[in-house]
């Protein structure tokens, strides 16, 4: 399950482990860490590990606290939907959609009228570019044609 506080702004970091030891039942860490690699092991942040029994009950009770809390929602539903249309869903995705997907952002500058349009080098020497016909419909220009420079290769749309 997972929930969402909404009573007021959280930004506490908390990671309580239960396991199966008669010494040491819990642990709590408690830090500026967030759940992923870079903050657990790149960012130069600090945590600390708490072993005492009645600390650990209290950071317990704390979280039942806000977790309980009536102004604390179950988003599981919403969040399974958010994952299973993104890219990391179960399913992969087909190489032609990710191509489509890649292009229109390229595009994107050049569709919304803010400059031409430049392909990446990379892609540039991968692909095969249209022939010119007619009037000039599928003329391509350079990076350095775009740029006033002299012209080198095909590459953006006019």
């Amino acid at each position: 399950m997972v929930k969402l506080f909404l009573r007021h702004p959280l930004h506490a970091k908390l990671y309580l482990l239960f396991r199966q030891d008669p010494l040491n039942p819990k642990i709590g860490y408690l830090g500026s860490s967030n759940l992923t690699m870079a903050g657990l092991s790149k960012q130069g942040e600090l945590n600390i590990d708490v072993l005492d029994h009645d600390a650990c009950d209290k950071l317990a009770r704390w979280f039942e606290d806000r977790w309980n809390d009536r102004f604390c929602v179950d988003i599981s539903q919403e969040l399974i939907e958010i994952i299973n249309n993104s890219w990391a869903r179960p399913e992969p995705i087909p190489p032609y959609h990710i191509y489509v997907k890649t292009a229109y952002h390229l595009s994107q500058e050049a569709r919304a009228g803010l400059g031409p349009f430049i392909m990446p080098r990379p892609l540039r020497c991968s692909l095969v570019l249209p022939k010119h016909s007619g009037r000039n419909r599928h003329r391509f220009r350079s990076d350095s044609e775009n740029r006033g420079l002299a012209p080198n290769s095909q590459v953006a749309p006019r």
